[in-house]
This record gives C-alpha cells, structure tokens and sequence, in this order.
C-alpha cells in the first residue's frame, strides 16, 4: 500500500480583516503592586501607548488584577503581546492577549402566566 506523496504545509493564513486585528490588550494576573504607570512604562517599550485602563472594584474600590492597554497601530499591539506574554512582571507571570469584545448578557424572559402547581 502507498501513501500520497507529502505535500508541503501552507503557510500559515495571516491574520484576517481588522476585526480579528485589534489595538487594545487585555493584561492579566497583574500583582496588586502594578500601576497603571507601571504598565505604561512597560508596554512603550513596544509602541505609542494610547491609554492605559485599570478598573476598579470590589472592596473600596480596589484594583482588580488585570488592565486594558491602547496602542496606536496593530502592529505595536502585536509585538507587546508577542514579546509580553508570558514575561514576569512584579514577580507574576502575565497574559498578554486580544481584548474581547463585551459579551452579552443573556435576558431571563419570565412569562406572565404561571404553570399550573403540582400537589
């Protein structure tokens, strides 16, 4: 029995419209010590940082453990997250990766008529 011959591998498909090509950086597993002139400090290292976003929450309004990094272009963005996640930062091991779109919250619909109750 003979196989078909090998066939070289494409290249990879580059990365596709701009939707999939995205400026803002999702930053997490940050260290309660990171500030967001920490991060800004870091990631211009790799290009012209727009805004730097930490939320706050929880407890008297406490800083979460991640944040939202801006950069101008694509490409600057693509190079933090290629050569920051993973990195250390203040001890922590942190990603580095796309920011997701806001995800819809589902609506419960209740109906107004009740089933009937079983005895």
């Amino acid at each position: 029995m003979s196989r078909s011959p090998s066939r070289s591998r494409s290249p990879s498909p580059r990365r596709g419209p701009s939707e999939d090509r995205v400026t803002d950086l999702f930053v997490g597993q940050l260290s309660g010590n990171v500030t967001e002139a920490h991060l800004e400090e870091v990631f211009n290292c790799y290009g012209s940082v727009k805004q730097v976003e930490m939320p706050r929450g929880g407890r008297a309004g406490q800083r979460r453990k991640f944040a939202y990094v801006s950069f101008d272009t694509v490409e600057e963005a693509e190079r933090a997250m290629d050569f920051l996640n993973g990195a250390q930062l203040d001890g922590q091991k942190i990603v580095v990766q796309p920011k997701q779109p806001p995800r819809r919250m589902f609506s419960l619909s209740f109906s107004t008529s009740a089933p009937p109750l079983r005895r």
